[in-house]
């Protein structure tokens, strides 16, 4: 046997280190995989054209400096004029955002104001009081990334009262339709 040849041996742990190598570099491939594969689900980020006659500041009355407050704060994510930074344009990113502002409009949606009913608009106009002066709206995760959206106690405070004064007013222009005789009059509206 040559001297220039040499028998080496693997121990367990040199062979525990090569298999840990083998699977962070495997996971770290499945990983890379996964997020190039979703770059490829599509994403809606439509935003449907806005008639201005059936937008909550259209026809609320709201004075001009709530309804800059009420759009940087709330219309991203609870109208039609949706803005989609860079960011949503990169998956997993783009999901969460696209879904963030689906549920949103699914929950209000300032664009479509007028097609609300008086109980839903009262309704809806209640929980954005409630949202505001409790401080659970707009989201913290929304207000991290938009420093825009961020309100100072007193905004809070004032915007929520524009509101009040909104719903208050529309509460007395509203009539309740007669009803007959026995009959009561309920409007079937989901929220």
């Amino acid at each position: 046997m040559s001297g220039s040849q040499t028998n080496h041996t693997i121990t367990f742990g040199e062979s525990c280190s090569i298999m840990k190598k083998n699977l962070k570099r495997n996971i770290l491939l499945v990983i890379l995989a996964i997020v190039v594969i979703i770059q490829f689900i599509p994403v809606n980020r439509e935003n449907p054209t806005v008639d201005p006659t059936k937008d909550f500041i259209a026809v609320s009355g709201i004075d001009a400096a709530s309804a800059t407050l009420l759009k940087s704060a709330c219309y991203d994510c609870h109208s039609h004029e949706s803005k989609y930074p860079w960011y949503s344009y990169v998956a997993p990113a783009s999901l969460w955002v696209a879904n963030h502002i689906k549920e949103g409009r699914a929950e209000l949606n300032f664009s479509t104001w007028t097609d609300y009913t008086a109980k839903k608009k009262d309704h809806k106009l209640e929980e954005v009081g409630e949202a505001l002066t409790e401080g659970w709206m707009p989201l913290k995760d929304y207000t991290f990334i938009h420093a825009e959206a961020r309100l100072t106690d007193a905004q809070r405070t004032e915007l929520a009262a524009v509101i009040s004064k909104i719903r208050m007013s529309a509460s007395a222009n509203t009539t309740t339709p007669a009803t007959t005789e026995g009959e009561a009059y309920e409007e079937n509206d989901a929220d």
